[in-house]
């Protein structure tokens, strides 16, 4: 589990094969083509990472500054329920893919991580 100190490092790195930012939250209410955004980007970092002892994160609430390729913490308004993601997964994917989904406070702002091994 990844620590406040953790997020602001990845985010001085920029995003790397490891790292995505995802400036808005998931939309797991929406129609399936917002769900299959969710789907398709654990399944990327699932198959990508298979064969390597590293794990990706995907960091909601964070913005990639585009000039210097950084990552600011913008944080979410909703914090989705791990269950969620876990439900949705199980539901659109044939194996299981383990990852984990948590929020963290980061500087007053809360970022969900996504951490895939």
């Amino acid at each position: 589990m990844l620590t406040a100190n953790d997020i602001k490092e990845l985010c001085s790195k920029g995003e790397l094969s490891l790292v995505d930012y995802k400036l808005k939250q998931y939309d797991l209410e929406g129609d399936d083509r917002e769900k299959s955004k969710f789907v398709k980007d654990i399944l990327a970092f699932a198959n990508t990472h298979s064969t390597r002892n590293d794990r990706g994160y995907i960091l909601i609430g964070v913005e990639e500054d585009a000039s210097v390729h950084l990552g600011i913490i913008k944080g979410v308004d909703r914090v989705w329920d791990s269950n969620v993601f876990r439900q949705l997964a199980d539901s659109k994917i044939n194996r299981k893919v383990p990852f984990e989904v948590y929020p963290i406070k980061v500087d007053g702002s809360v970022v969900q991580v996504i951490e895939i091994p």
